[in-house]
């Protein structure tokens, strides 16, 4: 049933009907965690969801604690070996660059960084993009 908010949702993004989009992706959280003993991966799979809408219907704040809790799952889910993981820290450096926190920016781009580079299989094409985004910020 969670999978079902999550196609709706969708489909109220491409309407850009961004009230009921957000109804459908908090219905979907809501009911992945009212299960008993929800299962980890859901919830990161709704989080996830939850963060992309908010990235592209605004809210940052929202975005930043979809990001964090995406973390936390990803964490139960693939014990730290994670390329989704490191796309969450990225996307928290970029949200922190884009608010002028080059400090803070830097730290997380360096974090995601690590985390990809000590993955068994590093995803080279992330790695080289978010190594040149970090260049670019550093010459602004």
């Amino acid at each position: 049933m969670g999978g079902m908010w999550d196609y709706a949702g969708g489909i109220y993004v491409e309407q850009k009907d961004y009230k009921h989009a957000e109804a459908a992706f908090t219905n979907a959280l809501a009911f992945v965690t009212a299960k008993p003993n929800p299962r980890p991966a859901d919830q990161l799979n709704a989080y996830n969801e939850l963060a992309s809408f908010y990235r592209r219907a605004g809210g940052r704040d929202r975005e930043k604690e979809c990001l964090l809790k995406a973390i936390e799952f990803n964490r139960l889910v693939y014990q730290g070996d994670s390329v989704q993981e490191a796309n969450c820290w990225q996307r928290l450096a970029e949200i922190a660059h884009d608010e002028g926190d080059s400090t803070e920016a830097r730290v997380l781009i360096e974090r995601a960084i690590k985390l990809d580079s000590s993955l068994p299989q590093p995803d080279t094409w992330t790695l080289n993009y978010m190594k040149d985004e970090m260049k670019g910020w550093a010459t602004k």
